[in-house]
């Protein structure tokens, strides 16, 4: 099943106890009201045991000199971070997963794309501002959907190439890969899996910065989250703390051709902390202040750090000795 018809089935059964609860309490309005309040809050009370867990367990960070945001910024973030969830999680996500679709104009020929890779518990509709963005713009842009929903994050690998590989053919330029959450996990397991198939098949492995112009990755726990502990799912338990998986994938890595890469995290991430899990070693690293997990995806900023990946990748010549291997090595 689908992350949309999970998230169906979860606002259908919202929907469905609230009105249960306002004809259980039809004779008395004050209560049937409070009741509706209180369901409606149960997200943003989510959000605040979030906060507070990030908060406290960010005392310690990972990394020396993370900035830290005074209270005021937490309070904001977490207003922030309850609209956001309530609008991705409660409308865009189960029911607007399709309403964006790519755009693969033909006329996109030398303008490099955007390929969006979505994070644990989302699919293509948390990009759906960015696919407006690019629209726009008349900027290439996919974002894939990752399926299963509860699999490995090794699994993931072939959609991205998939996706890799038609923005490159479309445009003739490697494209920008931005990536939330789970999905710079993903990503680098995409890495990872093609590095290995090239070897089998007897190709040397062309380097990441051959392949794509750059890679943007929003809160992804590269080092893992003490929030994953709580996950039993395959790709929950890769993303616990020094995770055996994440420690492979790490080993496994060329760190020079992590210059490819530029982790953003916030010390207010309510999904993705202690502060400085997000960051790679080897990558460029930006840290923001009293922005929450969701909030990254539209992180101040960003749009600009893009448009600079965009318009180098535009400044590129086509790739010529360096192409897209055969899909087929990743079966």
């Amino acid at each position: 099943m689908t992350m949309a018809w999970l998230q169906r089935l979860g606002v259908g059964a919202s929907l469905l106890l609230m009105a249960g609860w306002v004809w259980a309490w039809w004779d008395r309005p004050a209560w049937a009201a409070a009741g509706i309040v209180a369901m409606l809050g149960g997200m943003a009370l989510a959000q605040v045991l979030h906060f507070l867990l990030s908060a406290w367990i960010g005392r310690m960070p990972v990394v020396a000199g993370f900035p830290r945001t005074p209270v005021s910024g937490w309070l904001q973030a977490w207003w922030r971070e309850g609209w956001l969830a309530l609008k991705v999680f409660a409308w865009w996500q189960p029911f607007r997963s399709e309403a964006w679709p790519d755009r693969l104009d033909t006329g996109a020929e030398g303008r490099a794309g955007l390929v969006l890779v979505h994070g644990y518990l989302c699919n293509r509709a948390v990009w759906t501002d960015w696919l407006r963005y690019c629209r726009a713009e008349g900027r290439p842009c996919m974002a894939v959907t990752l399926a299963p929903v509860f699999g490995s994050i090794d699994d993931y690998a072939s959609a991205i190439e998939a996706a890799v590989q038609t923005m490159t053919r479309v445009t003739g330029r490697p494209p920008v890969l931005v990536c939330h959450s789970m999905g710079g996990l993903a990503v680098r397991a995409w890495w990872r899996v093609w590095r290995l198939a090239c070897r089998r098949s007897g190709h040397a492995p062309p380097a990441l910065g051959d392949r794509v112009q750059g890679v943007i990755t929003l809160g992804t726990p590269h080092q893992g989250t003490w929030l994953a502990r709580f996950s039993h799912m395959p790709n929950g338990r890769q993303m616990r703390l020094d995770s055996d998986w994440l420690r492979a994938l790490a080993e496994d890595e060329p760190p020079d051709e992590r210059a490819v890469i530029e982790c953003w995290s916030s010390d207010c991430d309510n999904v993705v902390f202690p502060p400085g899990v997000g960051e790679l070693p080897g990558a460029r690293c930006r840290r923001l202040q009293g922005v929450g997990h969701l909030g990254l995806i539209e992180a101040p900023g960003l749009q600009d750090a893009i448009r600079q990946r965009w318009e180098q990748a535009d400044r590129r010549s086509p790739p010529g000795s360096v192409k897209p291997l055969p899909f087929v090595v990743f079966s």
